[in-house]
C-alpha cells in the first residue's frame, strides 16, 4: 500500500512538473533575430570584410546570449550564410507571433559610428522603449571604444513596415571607416556589442533572469551523491545578479548553504563540465552557476604622468550626446571632472594627437571626446536692406 502511494505521488509531481515546464516555455516572450543579408546577397563590403558575415556571427551572439541569461523563446531568420527574402523574414515573425523583431546590419557609404531605426509612421511605445533600452547599453560600449553615436532614427524599412510587433533594426559601425572595421575585426568588441544589445532587449521586454540566480527552492534531502568532477580555474569573479544560491554541487538539485549579493568578489579554486565555479563558502566548498558572474579586470594602470601634448585648436563646437564626460586627460583613464549636457556648447583651446579637445571647466582645464562634438557654424552674415548708388563713370 505504501509503495502504491509513493508512486502515485511521484507520477502527480511529475505531471504538475512537465505542464509547469510547458506553461513557462508558452509564457516566455519571442525574440526574432535577423541577420540581414546572407547567400548571394553579401551585403555592403569594405576593409577586408563582409556584412552578410558579420551579421550572422553577431546574430548568434545576440540569439546566444538571450538564450543563456533570459527566459525567452528566439528564432534566427538564417543561421547560415543562405539568401532569405524580406518577405520570408518577416512572414516568419508574424506567422510565429514574435514579440520584437531584431536586425542586425553593418552600415556604409563614407560615415562612422552606431545607429538604429524604428519605423517612422507607425512606431508604437513598445518600439520606442525597445530603441530607448538598446542605444542606452549601447551607448556604453561606443563610449569605452571612442564611437560615436549617431542616435536613434526612423525609416519605412521593409521589416520595420510588414513586421507585426515591436521592431527595430540596427546599423553597427561603418564597414567602409577603416577605423570602424578595426573593430568589426575586433572579437571582444563583437562580444561587449552583443551582450549590450541582448541586455537591452531584455530590459526592455521585461525577460525574467535564468536559472538559479534569486532563489528557487531547494530540498535538503536531495542531495546529489554523484563525484563532481572540477578542472582547475583560478582568477576573482564578480556576482552579476541580485541574489545567487550557493550550492554544495553544480546543480541546482544540489542544498544551497548560503546566498551572495550582486558585486561580491569570489576567489575561484575550479569550475566543472556545467559552468558551475568551485570556491570556500565560510570555510565549505560551494558551487555557483557561472552564468551569474563575470570576471573581475585587472586592475587599471594609474593615469599618465607624462605631460599631454596639446596642439593649438580653437572654435565653438556642440556637444552631441546625451551626456559627456569631462576628464582631466585625453583619454577614458583620467578622472572625470564632471559632464556636459547636449547641445551645450564649449570653447575649445587645443587638441591632442588622438583628437581629444582641451576646454576650461569650471575653472580647471578639462579634455573632452572630440567623437561627441561638432564645430558651430559659423554665423551667417546680415543682408544689408539699403540700397547701393552708383553714378555713372
Amino acid at each position: 500500500m505504501k509503495n502504491k502511494l509513493f508512486f502515485a505521488l511521484l507520477a502527480i509531481g511529475l505531471v504538475f512538473t512537465l505542464f509547469g515546464n510547458r506553461a513557462d516555455a508558452q509564457s516566455a516572450k519571442k525574440v526574432i533575430v535577423d541577420a540581414g543579408h546572407g547567400g548571394s546577397d553579401s551585403g555592403a563590403t569594405g576593409n577586408g570584410l563582409r556584412e552578410k558575415d558579420l551579421t550572422l556571427k553577431i546574430a548568434q551572439k545576440i540569439n546566444q546570449n538571450l538564450l543563456n541569461n533570459y527566459v525567452v523563446q528566439t528564432k534566427m531568420t538564417r543561421t547560415s550564410d543562405v539568401y532569405i527574402s524580406l518577405n520570408q523574414r518577416t512572414n516568419m515573425a508574424n506567422s510565429w507571433g514574435a514579440n520584437l523583431f531584431l536586425s542586425v546590419h553593418i552600415n556604409a557609404a563614407g560615415g562612422s559610428g552606431y545607429e538604429d531605426y524604428i519605423h517612422d509612421k507607425n512606431a508604437t511605445s513598445e518600439d520606442i522603449k525597445v530603441q530607448n533600452e538598446v542605444n542606452k547599453e549601447i551607448s556604453k560600449v561606443l563610449e569605452e571604444y571612442g564611437k560615436n553615436n549617431r542616435g536613434k532614427k526612423k525609416a519605412n524599412f521593409h521589416v520595420l513596415r510588414e513586421s507585426k510587433m515591436a521592431s527595430i533594426l540596427l546599423e553597427i559601425l561603418f564597414i567602409d571607416n577603416e577605423s570602424d572595421a578595426a573593430l568589426l575585426k575586433n572579437e571582444e568588441f563583437l562580444n561587449d556589442i552583443s551582450e549590450a544589445i541582448s541586455t537591452g532587449v531584455a530590459n526592455a521586454l521585461a525577460l525574467p533572469e535564468k536559472g538559479d540566480a534569486s532563489g528557487g527552492t531547494s530540498n535538503e534531502n536531495n542531495s546529489n551523491t554523484e563525484e563532481i568532477t572540477v578542472s582547475k580555474a583560478t582568477g576573482t569573479y564578480i556576482v552579476t545578479s541580485d541574489s545567487l544560491n550557493v550550492r554544495t554541487g553544480d546543480g541546482t538539485n544540489y542544498p544551497t548553504i548560503g546566498t551572495l549579493k550582486k558585486n561580491e568578489e569570489i576567489n575561484v579554486t575550479g569550475v566543472t563540465p556545467k559552468k558551475w565555479y568551485q570556491f570556500t563558502y565560510k570555510g565549505k566548498t560551494g558551487y555557483v552557476s557561472g552564468a551569474y558572474l563575470k570576471a573581475k579586470p585587472a586592475s587599471e594602470p594609474a593615469p599618465p604622468t607624462n605631460q599631454i601634448k596639446v596642439s593649438k585648436a580653437s572654435g565653438t563646437f556642440i556637444v552631441t550626446a546625451d551626456s559627456l564626460n569631462v576628464r582631466s586627460g585625453d583619454s577614458t583613464k583620467y578622472n572625470s571632472l564632471g559632464s556636459l549636457k547636449k547641445n551645450e556648447q564649449v570653447t575649445v583651446t587645443g587638441k591632442t594627437s588622438n583628437n581629444w579637445y582641451q576646454i576650461k571647466f569650471k575653472g580647471k582645464t578639462g579634455f573632452v571626446n572630440g567623437a561627441y562634438l561638432k564645430a558651430k557654424p559659423a554665423s551667417k552674415p546680415t543682408s544689408t536692406t539699403n540700397q547701393i548708388k552708383v553714378a555713372k563713370a
